[in-house]
């Protein structure tokens, strides 16, 4: 009587949750719910805001959007499955609330900042992804953990095959936690090869294939490299490119982004029939010319810093594929420094201040490149604006670095403080510091309990020194101190559920063999 029972129960637990984990499978493929949410801009930067997503099915495109989650203001753009609803008029340097949806299916609650008129901007360099691996979502998580970045540079290869469109469609899904909230500038790679599917989900100025932008300080042009049956196109780039850097010499900083690089320490660099020659051709003599600041390129799955006639060339290809070997032999006389990691590069950039860093998967730093447009000392933290989850419990030993970027020495001792939203604080006296020197501090903290606590470093609190840049002598970051749960034992979403339906059906099959031996 009790096997007749168990059997029952076992057929009817299946009958009941199977059709909820297909259901699960299936509920969002033929609706209106908003999905793979991303910002860019195609206009100018401190007024407007392009917001996309996408529907399973051809639906209405409207943004609700405004100062708080009472949205003020609405948009609206054509019905599709890629929507796109560029907003305008916006306030420069103001943090907006939207949602996406079309009249009765809405988004949650998201945020963007618009661009500044003023004299400074953060940015993040970033690209060569590829694969949906780990490695991708790893560094999308680092980078999410930055505060107060004002867009991603995205140099290319975002998937492995351009015309797979589920390829996209997880790319997209890997970098929710980045694309929702800060606007993504992209260009292709040789991995898109000028793909339709990257015309039809991004949103981008001009052209598109290649165009430039502005924000603060910098004029950034954006160029494509994908070469095979392209060489009238890049004549048409050359021309483009020296009248878009002709009609942009006011900005005190010119940036250009492309995905292959024109030299590099790599052994595709030395092919005989390089693809690496013409793009040199093409466009560095126009670099020469115009004295560009910075080239950010990929392609090649490492970092590696290049300087040549003046101009600096960054490769980051560290988005998270497989990762290119360093050999010495290879090695130019151009480069400066040359890593096989995982990695992307921070741009703080000020009127007087040109500062590029290059940072590994645990935040420690590569590689610094710092411009200095006068002949001063320059006092600031080191440390990246992060938001940090640390576990409440535990004792941190945060390690704070101050150092002289500026063109001249510091010769005197100097004051800084550390001030923690909990009360604590920490007065710090810097030593003198000689041009490009560094010093660490080593403080000992635990959170009295848990929720987020701020940490504010300034340095120079004195106001002694006169600096290349007297903004950035304040930096802020935080911890999150929480518990940190283990990884969940089933997997989330439809399999962690088959998973525990599987989990349900073997214990009960379990039992019942060992009822039956018994019996036996």
């Amino acid at each position: 009587m009790k096997t007749k029972k168990l059997y029952f129960f076992m057929i009817i637990t299946f009958l009941i949750i199977s059709p909820l984990t297909l259901l699960t499978f299936e509920v969002y493929a033929d609706d209106f719910t908003p999905r793979y949410i991303h910002l860019s801009w195609q206009h100018e930067t401190t007024t407007t805001m392009t917001v996309a997503w996408n529907t399973a099915e051809e639906t209405a495109s409207i943004v609700e959007y405004g100062l708080d989650a009472s949205y003020s203001d609405e948009a609206s753009g054509d019905v599709g499955i890629w929507h796109f609803v560029e907003l305008t008029g916006l306030v420069a340097d103001t943090i907006y609330h939207y949602r996406v949806g079309n009249g009765e299916l809405w988004s949650s609650d998201n945020t963007f900042k618009t661009g500044t008129n003023g004299k400074h901007t953060s940015f993040i360099g970033l690209g060569d992804a590829q694969e949906a691996s780990p490695n991708r979502k790893m560094m999308v998580n680092i980078v999410n953990s930055i505060q107060d970045i004002d867009y991603i540079l995205y140099n290319g290869d975002f998937v492995e095959l351009a015309r797979e469109t589920p390829q996209w469609l997880k790319w997209f899904a890997d970098n929710a936690p980045l694309t929702t909230h800060i606007p993504f500038m992209t260009t292709m790679g040789n991995h898109e090869k000028n793909s339709s599917n990257y015309y039809r989900m991004f949103a981008l100025p001009g052209k598109e294939e290649y165009y430039s932008f502005d924000y603060g300080p910098v004029h950034i042009s954006v160029l494509h490299t994908y070469w095979e049956g392209f060489d009238e196109n890049y004549t048409e780039q050359v021309n483009w490119l020296v009248d878009d850097l002709t009609t942009h010499q006011e900005y005190e900083w010119n940036v250009v982004m492309m995905h292959r690089p024109p030299f590099s320490s790599f052994p595709r660099h030395w092919e005989v029939e390089s693809w690496y020659k013409e793009i040199n051709a093409s466009f560095v003599p126009i670099f020469e010319q115009f004295q560009v600041d910075l080239v950010l390129t990929g392609h090649e799955h490492a970092y590696e810093r290049l300087y040549k006639n003046n101009i600096t060339y960054v490769i980051s290809g560290g988005a998270g594929s497989w990762l290119n070997k360093v050999f010495p032999a290879y090695k130019l006389n151009e480069s400066v420094y040359a890593e096989s990691t995982h990695n992307f590069i921070y741009f703080n950039l000020y009127e007087n201040q040109f500062d590029v860093r290059g940072f590994r998967e645990d935040y420690s730093l590569i590689d610094q490149y710092t411009i200095n447009k006068q002949e001063k000392p320059d006092l600031r933290c080191e440390n990246l604006p992060l938001e940090l989850d640390i576990h409440w419990k535990d004792t941190q030993k945060v390690n704070i670095t101050i150092a002289n970027n500026g063109e001249v020495a510091i010769t005197q001792e100097t004051k800084a403080k550390v001030e923690v939203s909990d009360g604590n604080s920490w007065d710090l006296t810097v030593p003198a510091l000689v041009v490009g020197e560094k010093t660490l501090f080593e403080i000992e903290w635990k959170p009295p309990e848990k929720g987020t606590f701020t940490w504010t470093v300034t340095v120079d609190t004195d106001s002694e020194i006169d600096e290349v840049v007297e903004e950035n002598n304040e930096l802020i970051f935080t911890f999150s101190a929480v518990k940190i749960e283990g990884a969940s034992f089933f997997a989330d979403g439809p399999w962690g559920i088959f998973g525990v339906i599987s989990s349900i059906l073997i214990v009960a099959y379990a039992t019942l063999k060992r009822r039956r031996k018994v019996i036996q």
